[in-house]
């Protein structure tokens, strides 16, 4: 059960680190607050959300082979991702 269900939390792990080193102003524009297994709570700056959602994106939503692996599939998964913004609190999050 172990491979299975860490699949997505590496994902969520490894596209912060992603995205921390391709996207300027880290702790300035933009910081990660919190990860949870599937989900990541951020605080961007207001006029930097569109550059920040589409970076995200990009490395959250790519390929991942399972052609090599130990559970070895003939297929090659992607991950949908959603984004919300909160204006005043991450408890008013919404499209």
């Amino acid at each position: 059960a172990y491979i299975p269900q860490s699949v997505i939390s590496d994902l969520t792990k490894f596209t912060m680190w992603r995205v921390k080193d391709n996207l300027e102003g880290y702790g300035i524009k933009y910081r990660f607050l919190n990860e949870q297994h599937d989900s990541i709570l951020a605080e961007v700056h207001k006029d930097y959300v569109e550059p920040y959602k589409e970076k995200f994106k990009q490395f959250y939503e790519r390929e991942i082979d399972f052609t090599n692996c130990s559970l070895s599939r003939n297929f090659k998964l992607i991950i949908p991702v959603e984004t919300s913004i909160g204006i005043n609190n991450w408890m008013e999050c919404g499209d």
